[in-house]
């Protein structure tokens, strides 16, 4: 015998099956559906040799048996859950114990266990026990029930955050259910496992056997008793329960409750088994605390998305400058941004690398995808191929959870690789591989994963010089270097100081620059680019404001305002500053300026250079003897060689910024 049981908008309907059924919505069928997504003949139902099947009939929207869309005939289980639009059929061998009042009305998918329990694979004490079967009605009220939904209800909204709502529901159901002791599965979600919410127990072999039987048919189970233990006072008798935390037709976890009690008394106190009334309460409490826990991780991704988006924003300025030379170069990238070629940007620090590297990603058909950046020269050697590729739990000490790096972080955007010309070898050669195949290996794995993100990468090194020295592997910088951009220093497009001045003060208030201060600006040779003026006109900026008084107006930025090392630098390079050398004893004076070192202020710019000059002066005046000239300048001999040899190719010091 075996039971159809129909539920949907329209009511409930208990249906006794013949031998073969064919179930639909037009009027030739043994059974009537009304939900219009029904076809006229939509599936038929059968019994052979004891078993049931179930076999779609060319239905235009398809038979769905437990959440799986069947294709050909297909056996059934004692409480599998047939779909169609908005009606359940719940497919059952027990009899429902009142067909007014059967367990299974309502709108949520439970069921007690009627599968014979040794397909399930449970060790009962008593062998005649091979079916468990609807207990009575509730001993409880209804009132009480209600109390604790509504208990519930109240204090979950509360929680901003996943964990923070777990910690509620298992708190609040053990206020209502003292003695029963509940337990929180959730589902694994990317890389994370199972998640198990309790005291830190295990959960039983038994539960675990009805949990995969929940999970399997996905709706609520209850096994009023499936095993009994012997202690000290006599038969303690134990009840299950599962309820899935369903969101959809996914299950995103579940409730468990498992509650030991004895023959007598009440289960509230805890002496009697969890009985139907349990399972409704479940069923009732798992459907709101799943669309709380939906709504939680909808929002938490949304938040980190748009963080990322505005990370994005914020650094995706507008580049400031309006010199043909910096015109050209961002003509450069904007003919590049439509491809997926590979770049590599050239350029001194400070000089707004990684601002082109953002202007091309966000001009591109990859920028609704994510833009990553990493400074590969600020990485630890020991952790670089983590960062790039990721890791295992456990691939090295401390590493206690699976992490994505910046090439599957980056997956669909770009990725920029800042100061590439830092990387090891070793981590060249894996770069290289990426590059070639877009496949990565996290660190201590072995399974390869498809990436797909574009490469911009930046570096202030010459590249071509480390690829001769051995330093940089000649392949890799061939597939960096497919189009390469180099941006100027600010010094090659001092006419675009106005503009830069003018938007890097924005922040700080209302301020103009006197032109006697902008011409000193002019002049400095900006070894830190950009970088080093925003820093020089923010330090001006807030020096300048009135102490203690509120900005109001327009402040002027006069020469006075200007840092005194810079003024310096400017009025050092106005002049010819002469050093008086030490005496010498022994020193011949054959020139009329033998005791006066002349030296430009090019050449003050680089110690190195100068030591060679000196060295050089030194012998000459010592009529060629490098012992006494390695004696008077207080070095070995050796490093005065080595000077005289650098010398010798570099016969004169010149400034080798541009």
């Amino acid at each position: 015998m075996a039971f159809l049981i129909i539920r949907g908008p329209h009511g409930r309907q208990v249906c006794e099956l013949k031998a073969t059924n064919v179930v639909g919505r037009g009027t030739q069928t043994d059974i009537a559906l009304h939900d219009p997504l029904a076809s006229k003949r939509h599936f038929q139902l059968r019994e052979l040799n004891g078993e049931w099947l179930i076999r779609d009939l060319e239905s235009t929207n398809g038979t769905i048996v437990c959440g799986r869309k069947i294709d050909g005939e297909t056996p059934l289980n004692d409480g599998d859950e047939i779909s169609i639009g908005d009606e359940s059929l719940i497919f059952t061998l027990a009899k429902p114990a009142d067909a007014a009042d059967a367990s299974e009305s309502g709108t949520f998918p439970t069921g007690l266990l009627s599968t014979p329990v040794e397909k399930l694979g449970f060790a009962l004490p008593d062998a005649g026990k091979s079916t468990l079967v609807a207990a009575p009605g509730s001993p409880h009220e209804l009132s009480f029930w209600l109390r604790g939904l509504y208990r519930l209800l109240r204090v979950a909204h509360l929680a901003q955050s996943e964990d923070e709502l777990l910690k509620l529901i298992r708190g609040t159901l053990q206020q209502t259910l003292p003695g029963t002791q509940i337990s929180l599965v959730i589902e694994p979600r990317g890389e994370g496992g199972t998640r198990i919410l309790n005291d830190g127990r295990k959960l039983s072999a038994t539960m675990m056997k009805l949990l995969a039987f929940a999970r399997q048919r996905c709706v609520a189970v209850l096994s009023p008793d499936v095993e009994a233990a012997t202690n000290a006072s006599g038969k303690e008798h134990t009840s299950l329960l599962v309820a899935p935390l369903l969101s959809g037709r996914q299950a995103l976890g579940y409730l468990c409750f498992e509650h030991r009690w004895s023959p007598e008394g009440s289960a509230l106190l805890g002496r009697g088994p969890l009985t139907q009334a349990h399972l409704d309460f479940a069923a009732a409490v798992a459907y709101p605390m799943a669309s709380m826990l939906e709504n939680l991780r909808r929002t938490q991704s949304v938040l980190l998305e748009n963080e990322k988006l505005r990370r994005g924003a914020g650094s995706n300025r507008e580049i400031i400058g309006q010199s043909s030379i910096l015109k050209e170069t961002l003509s450069i990238a904007e003919r590049i941004a439509a491809t997926n070629t590979s770049v590599l940007i050239y350029g001194e620090s400070g000089t707004g690398k990684e601002l082109v590297a953002r202007a091309i990603h966000f001009q591109s058909p990859r920028r609704t995808g994510p833009f990553v950046a990493i400074n590969c020269g600020a990485l630890p050697q020991e952790l670089i191929e983590s960062e790039l590729f990721g890791h295992a739990r456990g691939a090295f000490t401390g590493a206690i959870s699976h992490r994505e790096g910046c090439f599957e972080s980056a997956s669909g955007g770009t990725l920029f690789l800042d100061e590439v010309g830092e990387l090891p070898l070793t981590a060249q050669t894996r770069l290289l591989r990426v590059l070639q195949e877009s496949v990565i290996v996290r660190v201590g794995e072995n399974k390869p994963r498809q990436v797909d993100c574009r490469i911009i990468a930046a570096t202030h090194r010459n590249l071509e010089a480390d690829v001769k020295s051995g330093r940089f592997r000649q392949d890799l910088f061939y597939r960096l270097k497919v189009v390469d951009i180099s941006l100027p220093p600010l010094r090659k497009r001092v006419d675009d100081l106005p503009l830069l001045c003018e938007h890097l003060l924005e922040p700080f208030g209302q301020f103009r620059i006197h032109p006697d201060a902008m011409e000193i600006l002019r002049k400095y040779r900006w070894p830190g680019n950009v970088r080093e003026l925003k820093n020089v006109l923010e330090r001006m900026a807030v020096l300048a404001r009135p102490l203690g008084q509120p900005a109001t107006g327009v402040i002027t930025l006069t020469v006075d305002d200007i840092p005194m090392e810079l003024r310096r630098a400017i009025e050092g390079g106005q002049r010819v500053t002469t050093v008086q050398p030490r005496k010498i004893a022994g020193l011949r004076s054959g020139d009329a300026d033998a005791d006066v070192f002349a030296i430009t202020p090019d050449l003050m710019l680089s110690l190195e250079p100068l030591h060679v000059q000196y060295a050089r002066w030194v012998v000459k005046q010592l009529g060629g003897n490098k012992t006494k000239a390695a004696k008077a300048l207080g070095i070995q001999r050796a490093t005065l060689y080595a000077w005289l040899e650098r010398g010798s190719e570099e016969p004169e010091a010149t400034d080798t910024r541009e």
